[in-house]
């Protein structure tokens, strides 16, 4: 008899899989990517960055050459950058001359490296709007401290209609959309004064303070979320802030606003709002 080997095979042979009996795979298994965020996912952490934002880098252009300085940032309902800028300054000398500019924002980092925050850089044109007040009263009430120098002559409100934006959630996370993530389908900008007074009338008890006497009250409201902070101060140098606090997810209808308004700030008094008429 031909002597087997210690698997039970003829000298010189391999042992062959089992009958009925799979081998399992040779090796590493391979790795699986991660999952990739999805447009909507992305879109949601540029307008959580975005309308968060009270500082950022306004790159505009001299001459054809590149000039950056800090702005103080805030949104629209619709969306759009919104800035205010004096007439006297070199970037406000070059948006006149050419609207075409860059905007950076950032998040704060968590460790030693700050590239490892999310940033957007946001492109696009400026166009001066001095004349819509509504524009103007919602910077500064995101802006308290801006008040005093809100109304000089000499300052130009700035509207940036952003095209492109750039966004970079951490390493390896990078991606371009168009400005349109950041605009609302939900068109109220109109609704906006009669909104802060039922909601502060119906949550005052929730907000910092208790009340809406020597505590914050809801300064701004769009929906993606609202801003807290106090009444606009005439002071540049004081300390006045407003904190933005996000819905968990854009409101697409007047319904969908209150709720979500209510899951951040619940409510203490009835919904007695009159909706003013939307426009045909």
């Amino acid at each position: 008899m031909a002597q087997e080997d210690q698997a039970g095979s003829p000298p010189g042979r391999q042992p062959g899989p089992l009958p009925g009996r799979e081998e399992p795979a040779q090796g590493p298994a391979p790795e699986q990517e991660p999952a990739r965020e999805s447009v909507a996912d992305i879109a949601a952490g540029v307008c959580r960055l975005a309308r968060a934002a009270r500082q950022g880098s306004l790159a505009t252009l001299d001459r054809g050459a590149p000039f950056v300085s800090l702005i103080t940032p805030a949104f629209s309902w619709a969306g759009d950058l919104v800035i205010l800028v004096s007439g006297l300054s070199r970037h406000g000398r070059h948006l006149r001359a050419d609207p075409r500019c860059s905007v950076l924002l950032e998040a704060d980092a968590s460790g030693a490296n700050p590239q490892t925050a999310p940033r957007v850089t946001l492109t696009g044109r400026a166009v001066a709007d001095s004349s819509d007040a509504a524009l103007r009263d919602r910077w500064v009430r995101i802006h308290p401290y801006g008040a005093l120098y809100a109304g000089f002559a000499d300052f130009t409100l700035w509207r940036v209609e952003v095209e492109r934006l750039h966004w970079v959630g951490g390493f390896g996370r990078v991606r371009e959309l168009s400005g349109d993530v950041l605009r609302p389908e939900l068109a109220e900008a109109a609704a906006e004064p009669a909104l802060l007074a039922e909601v502060n009338r119906r949550h005052a008890a929730g907000l910092p303070g208790g009340s809406m006497a020597g505590g914050d009250s809801v300064v701004a409201l769009d929906p993606d979320g609202l801003d807290l902070g106090p009444a606009p101060t005439g002071d540049p140098n004081g300390d006045a802030r407003t904190r933005r606090i996000h819905f968990t997810a854009r409101a697409s209808s007047r319904e969908a606003l209150l709720e979500a308004v209510a899951a951040v700030l619940p409510p203490t008094l009835p919904d007695t709002i009159a909706w003013p008429t939307s426009p045909p």
